[in-house]
């Protein structure tokens, strides 16, 4: 379940961004859960336990 109109602020390589909308949001977790890449949440990198669902 996601908000209707959902902001997801992140912060990688120096770089802080937002996206918006829950088709930028599932877009984003598809290409980490494709490509293996664990994203970092609050300074700590997912461990690989963690399953990404798209």
């Amino acid at each position: 379940m996601m908000a209707e109109n959902p902001l997801h602020p992140f912060h990688a390589l120096g770089i802080t961004a937002t996206l918006e909308g829950q088709d930028a949001i599932r877009n984003q977790y598809r290409q980490w859960s494709e490509t293996g890449e664990r994203p970092v949440l609050d300074g700590t990198r997912l461990p690989s336990s963690v399953t990404l669902v798209a």
